[in-house]
């Protein structure tokens, strides 16, 4: 399946928060599969996002790479 901009700049907040994760890490992040996904890194990785998207997050319930890369698909589309 082909990774469209969204996905792609969405890994890329990724990134520059975990800069040691690798793609299929991303794929699969989540505050229990990554090591350094503590509180402080759910602020930083909201305002990487925040700032490329210019949206406003409001995490609630389990984080994961794919369930904001489905709020931001959605954001995006009614915006």
């Amino acid at each position: 399946m082909p990774v469209d901009s969204t996905e792609q700049r969405l890994r890329s907040c990724f990134q520059a928060v975990f800069p040691l994760l690798d793609q299929r890490a991303i794929d699969s992040a989540t505050p229990d599969s990554v090591s350094e996904w503590d509180s402080i890194a759910t602020v930083r990785l909201a305002a990487v996002i925040e700032e490329e998207f210019a949206v406003v997050l409001e995490f609630e319930g389990n984080l994961s790479f794919h369930e904001i890369l489905s709020d931001l698909r959605q954001r995006l589309a009614v915006a």
